[in-house]
């Protein structure tokens, strides 16, 4: 275990141990800025001396590998999971958004009140996290280089190592619709005697629940079978499997993060990973694959620490609950979830916030109490990047 170093300007220095962290605190050396991972941050002048760390990062879809090498040890090692639930939350939002636009007819239409990003935002937020993340590690370590995987996934070649990229352009047909329609020969999928003629492209895993506008997730359904489905009352059975979609996001992610970080960038590519993993005789993780990436061969290893992405805060204008009225959150509390506070002498962290910020839900790993806001003392808030252990 160490402890990361600040110096008085807030600039990061080399990490020490924390029996040492444990005299600078004793003798009013230093403060703590941050509880996990436990950093602290001189009062007075220092030498800063540094060495030479390097960065090391296993990009992924849903957990990232971290790892910051020296020459002799191993002073970081996180596996960080990403958020993958971004695109439900905006297909609800966006569900009640419209909603509202039909139920409040007196509102007045606004048009182009929208900012135009080149990425969805799931995509955005897996390029912003990995961007965090390289942030935050280079707040707290004097990182001189920054390693990165990079590569591309070639999505023809996943489905089918046979086919060429020309198959991708299917000259044939005008657009994706009707390349849909002519696979199915312009027939319903249920292929009824009472079906609809008018034919349409219905997604057999819904875009709200991660499906994507590839064939192998489209069918050709009649009009009136596609009200029937969206009601309920007819389902299709064979449900694709989505799995690369993964290997979509990776794509965008790997080939923006190059052109945003402009500092001191190096790229490891897959194959050089994997059997510089197999010389040193490691299993398959992101933390070892981290590990590779940042230069590492048989440096001392640090125990892992495993952290995620939470939201920043809750947009729900009301929250509609059985049998209570709605309520409105008006205002931000100050405690938030995953904050560190202190009740009673002892550390918690704080779970949830009731009865409009008057108790507060906290616990110690064990058990669970619910305590009045006025008895806790708030120490720390963790953001948006909670660290479990």
């Amino acid at each position: 275990m160490l402890v990361y170093v600040l110096n008085k300007h807030g600039k990061p220095l080399m990490p020490c141990s924390p029996r040492k962290a444990r005299i600078l605190l004793k003798e009013e050396k230093a403060k703590i800025v941050m509880h996990k991972p436990f950093t602290i941050q001189l009062l007075h002048g220092s030498s800063g001396y540094k060495q030479k760390l390097t960065l090391g990062i296993d990009p992924g879809f849903e957990k990232v590998g971290i790892s910051v090498v020296s020459e002799e040890r191993e002073v970081f090692s996180c596996e960080v999971k990403l958020r993958t639930d971004i695109q439900k939350k905006l297909a609800t939002k966006r569900m009640y958004r419209r909603n509202r636009r039909i139920r409040l007819r007196y509102r007045k239409p606004r048009f182009l009140n929208r900012k135009s990003n080149s990425f969805p935002p799931s995509v955005e937020h897996k390029i912003n996290s990995h961007l965090k993340l390289i942030a935050f590690v280079r707040s707290i370590l004097p990182i001189k280089k920054v390693n990165m995987e990079i590569g591309s996934f070639d999505i023809l070649k996943l489905k089918n190592s046979k086919l060429s990229r020309n198959h991708l352009n299917r000259p044939d047909y005008e657009n994706l619709r009707s390349f849909i329609f002519a696979r199915d020969r312009y027939k319903c999928f249920f292929n009824k005697v009472k079906c609809s003629k008018i034919f349409q492209v219905h997604h057999v895993i819904f875009r709200s629940k991660g499906g994507t506008d590839t064939p192998e997730n489209l069918v050709t359904v009649c009009k009136n079978c596609h009200k029937k489905i969206h009601k309920g009352l007819l389902k299709i059975t064979t449900l694709p499997r989505n799995k690369f979609r993964p290997a979509s996001f990776m794509n965008f992610v790997l080939s923006e993060i190059p052109k945003r970080f402009k500092n001191n960038f190096n790229k490891r590519f897959g194959y050089w990973t994997k059997i510089q993993r197999k010389k040193l005789n490691l299993d398959k993780s992101h933390v070892n694959d981290a590990f590779v990436i940042a230069g590492g061969t048989f440096q001392e290893r640090i125990e892992t620490c495993f952290a995620f992405f939470k939201r920043k805060n809750n947009r729900k204008l009301q929250i509609s609950r059985k049998g209570h009225k709605r309520s409105i959150r008006r205002k931000r509390h100050e405690i938030q979830p995953h904050a560190i506070v202190r009740y009673g002498g002892k550390i918690y962290k704080a779970l949830s916030t009731h009865s409009g910020g008057i108790s507060i839900l906290l616990t110690n790993g064990f058990e669970k109490i619910n305590r009045s806001k006025k008895k806790v003392n708030l120490i720390f808030n963790q953001g948006t990047l909670i660290f479990s252990q």
